[in-house]
């Protein structure tokens, strides 16, 4: 949702993270409900995520992420389609992008709550 977007940004813009993941599964608002089978994936693909990258996600499929310029300028790519999620996760990880205590360090990686609306037509009934 576009409104959120400053929810995303605000870490990068106050300096507390380099990488920002928004996470539908972090807010206690009401937010739209998805699938069961598409709720059962994500949770096996991000449990399978966290352990192979140390990094604790709940959302790791979340198409919401916000990346500093110089972060994502210097992850080459190669997927173009729903690999993208698990390779730059990866990538993030390899870079040592993960902060090891309270304190921030020099690339760090931030979850927030993001609401979540599925495109019209596709909202479970």
């Amino acid at each position: 949702m576009p409104a959120e977007y400053t929810v995303l940004l605000e870490p990068l813009i106050e300096g507390r993270a380099d990488v920002v993941y928004g996470s539908r599964f972090l807010s206690a608002r009401p937010h739209c409900v998805l699938h069961f089978w598409h709720s059962v994936g994500n949770w096996i693909l991000t449990l399978l995520s966290n352990p192979l990258t140390d990094i604790n996600l709940s959302d790791m499929e979340t198409g919401y992420k916000v990346f500093r310029r110089e972060v994502s300028q210097s992850i080459p790519l190669r997927e173009m389609r729903f690999g993208f999620e698990p390779e730059i996760t990866v990538k993030i990880a390899k870079r040592s992008c993960v902060s090891t205590s309270f304190e921030f360090s020099a690339c760090s990686v931030v979850q927030v709550p993001f609401r979540f609306a599925p495109t019209a037509g596709r909202a479970p009934r």
